[in-house]
């Protein structure tokens, strides 16, 4: 799970540019799909996915917030040698 928050701010457009900021990031992990494991084959892996995107308020401060989910299937390796 992966999560981004940022202050809501209302004159600087702020949710625009987070759900940006979200969908550079889900792009970028997409885009890497080498998830180096030792003593693990990868079966596969993703896509990220945008699980819950809210307004929460965090202390005193009104926040974007997201969480990021990516599945990935492994089969651990066990060396008995």
């Amino acid at each position: 799970m992966i999560y981004g928050f940022m202050t809501l701010r209302d004159k600087d457009a702020s949710e625009t540019k987070f759900l940006t900021l979200t969908e550079s990031v889900l792009d970028a992990i997409d885009g890497w799909r080498n998830f180096s494991i030792p003593e693990a084959i990868t079966y596969g892996i993703g896509p990220a996915n945008l699980r819950r995107y809210q307004i929460r308020q965090f202390g005193s401060h009104m926040c974007h917030y997201v969480e990021i989910t990516l599945q990935a299937e492994i089969k651990k390796i066990v060396n008995y040698a």
